[in-house]
């Protein structure tokens, strides 16, 4: 079997240990990873060795740069959506936040582009040659990722169908570990889900194992004994004195580490984001919009 892994961030390690366990109930003739963040990635290639000796690794920062720095003309865009039989690939642009806002958007609003137009179509022309190649190459017998998030995984989806090559989607159903796969990143629809479901209307046995998981949900949901996965502990609120504090005792120091950061000449990776507009944002900037 042949497999490739679309892992966004930390995702990783969920798809590499998923890799070792297929392994052992079945040969795996070729793994391979599209992966993101430059900096985890350093840190888990580091522990954890090589990912694979078998596939390739796609880096997405290597994409960004390649992208940025090319220019298409709208016949390669019209080549690309004949090719795909898609109407148009915006939808893989506006997919992520990170390529059509700005460099701070996950910090706070942040919506002026740094990205311009040009730049943003030569990124998906880039992602989808490169991922074009690799799927002739390596020939995946299936595709499995984690939502649709980040700007490549459209794009992948989009080359794996025109390959004939099923794509797996996972993403948390937010109920306990529980995980649904579907056909579609987008998830606009999956037939497998409505098969399944059209087969338990026509059985509604309270024995059944997915009624008698969900009654059983359904009974904690009332007795408020359910813990939503992406739920914060509300912190206390500082004030404006407190929170300039905050900010000057780690200032110089993150400015210091964006500046050695610049010297080094580091990749650009959209993961990374400046450590000084960061804490500030994060320190007396949300304090002054709370005022």
């Amino acid at each position: 079997m042949r497999i490739f892994f679309t892992c966004v961030g930390s995702s990783l390690q969920i798809f590499h240990r998923l890799a070792a366990e297929l392994a052992a109930l079945t040969p795996l003739e070729s793994v391979s990873y599209s992966v993101s963040d430059r900096h985890y990635i350093e840190r888990y290639l580091a522990q954890h060795g090589p990912l694979t000796e078998t596939g390739e690794v796609i880096r997405e920062w290597n994409l960004v740069i390649r992208g940025r720095a090319r220019r298409v003309t709208p016949e390669e865009l019209a080549a690309w959506e004949a090719r795909l039989g898609i109407p148009s690939l915006w939808p893989a642009i506006v997919s992520d936040r990170r390529t059509y806002h700005g460099r701070l958007v996950k910090v706070r609003q942040d919506y002026a582009p740094y990205l311009t137009l040009a730049e943003m179509q030569g990124i998906m022309v880039e992602t989808l040659e490169t991922y074009w190649g690799l799927f002739e190459r390596q020939r995946p017998d299936v595709v499995i990722g984690f939502t649709a998030a980040f700007f490549e995984v459209i794009p992948i989806f989009w080359v794996a169908r025109a390959h004939g090559i099923p794509y797996l989607n996972m993403r948390s159903t937010k109920i306990a570990n529980y995980v649904r796969l579907t056909s579609d990143p987008l998830e606009r629809s999956d037939p497998h889900l409505e098969a399944h479901l059209a087969r338990l209307g026509k059985r509604p046995d309270p024995a059944l194992s997915e009624v008698a998981k969900a009654r059983e949900f359904l009974e904690k949901a009332r007795s408020k004994r359910v813990t939503y996965e992406g739920g914060l502990v509300r912190q206390k609120r500082r004030g404006l004195a407190a929170e300039f504090l905050r900010y000057a005792l780690y200032a110089l120091p993150l400015l210091g580490r964006d500046l050695w950061d610049a010297l080094r000449r580091l990749p650009f990776d959209t993961h990374r984001y400046p450590a000084h507009a960061t804490w500030r944002e994060q320190t007396v900037g949300r304090a002054w919009r709370i005022l």
